[in-house]
């Protein structure tokens, strides 16, 4: 179950998984492919140096879950949003999201979900999850891909890939008051437990911007000593910590001190590091392997290290945790329309819930109806 694996780069999945997965990493890179190169080679070594993990060591997605929650799965190629009964394991509701599918975020109140349109969109979705249907369309910029909601739900922060900039919504009149210019393509963003800041992923600048919310402007950027490609960011609920997925090639995640504003470690994983999450504790932290097999590590953020790895199968793109971290709900992405629940006590798949075609990120949400 928690054996930790060597970096076998062999044990890749399914062919279809694997070029569906390249393609859109590639795709959102635009032009990014010299970069890829640039981070295998320069990461190889240290890679290959921190591959013998044999004897191991040891937020924004919600503390609702097994009892009574909802998880909100994201489906592309559906262009639809299944709501899953995370008490019943089974989908209760689809909802359809005509402007496009790429992320999804809930405010802690569950009372509405934001969908950014990813390519060849300008648009946020935005969903009463009580009638459980979109009830309004926002013009963000160009190509809206991360996407995270303040803990009042007083605002939404939209990262819009095209145009090199974070949209904010005022969830109240569901307009853009504000647009920030940030790194270039920048792709995941996640919001301080006390609101105060928020941390975008450039993936082609390879930075991290660092966002005062009262002021309404960048106050910081975090560099890599090394080329990266970040990708996703989640922040740990005591605040003290970020997690990035470092990008293409890197099997590497960055842990970034959030009072500093700087990079503290680097874990090096197994395999790829494609999508985060964070126990409600703030001890573990669970990263999917995306161009790697299909399986999720797990980084004992008490030591920086790797300290298990979770078979799941059926690819893994996005997850979330439920249930105070007991459960994660992990979406196979390209490869199936499915997302697997594990008991992460366990390791085991406990099941398996058919959703939409192309399911990508998934979040997870307490209460509602």
């Amino acid at each position: 179950m928690h054996d930790v694996r060597p970096n076998q780069k062999t044990q890749s999945p399914s062919a279809r998984h694997e070029r569906g997965r390249r393609s859109r990493f590639l795709g959102r890179a635009a032009g990014g492919c010299a970069m890829a190169a640039l981070l295998v080679a320069a990461l190889t070594a240290p890679q290959a140096a921190a591959a013998d993990l044999g004897g191991g060591c040891g937020c924004g997605d919600g503390d609702g879950g097994g009892h009574g929650g909802y998880a909100y799965v994201a489906n592309s190629d559906a262009r639809t949003v299944s709501v899953v009964d995370t008490a019943k394991n089974a989908v209760v509701g689809t909802v359809s999201v005509p402007a496009g599918v790429e992320n999804i975020a809930v405010g802690s109140h569950n009372e509405r979900a934001y969908v950014t349109g990813g390519a060849g969109s300008d648009a946020v979705s935005v969903i009463d999850t009580t009638r459980r249907s979109t009830i309004r369309t926002i013009r963000a910029g160009q190509r809206p891909e991360g996407v995270a909601v303040t803990p009042n739900d007083k605002r939404v922060y939209v990262t819009n890939a095209r145009s090199n900039t974070v949209s904010v919504i005022d969830t109240a009149t569901n307009r853009v008051t504000k647009t920030l210019r940030v790194g270039r393509q920048p792709q995941n963003i996640a919001i301080s437990p006390d609101g105060s800041r928020a941390f975008v992923t450039n993936l082609l600048s390879g930075t991290v911007s660092v966002i005062s919310t009262s002021r309404e402007k960048v106050i910081d950027t975090i560099r890599f000593t090394t080329p990266a490609a970040p990708f996703d960011v989640v922040i740990a609920p005591d605040g003290r910590r970020a997690y990035v997925s470092l990008g293409l090639g890197t099997d590497a995640v960055a842990v970034i001190d959030t009072r500093e504003a700087e990079v503290e470690d680097t874990v090096m994983l197994p395999e790829g590091a494609e999508h985060l999450a964070v126990t409600p504790d703030s001890r573990r932290v669970y990263v999917t392997t995306g161009f790697g097999s299909d399986g999720v590590s797990v980084i004992d953020a008490r030591t920086n290290a790797v300290s298990g790895y979770l078979e799941v199968g059926a690819g893994t793109e996005g997850i979330a945790l439920g249930d105070g971290g007991r459960r994660a709900y992990v979406t196979a992405g390209d490869s199936a329309p499915a997302t697997n629940v594990v008991d992460t006590g366990t390791g085991e798949v406990v099941a398996t819930v058919d959703v939409g075609a192309g399911p990508n990120r998934v979040a997870v949400a307490g209460g509602g109806s």
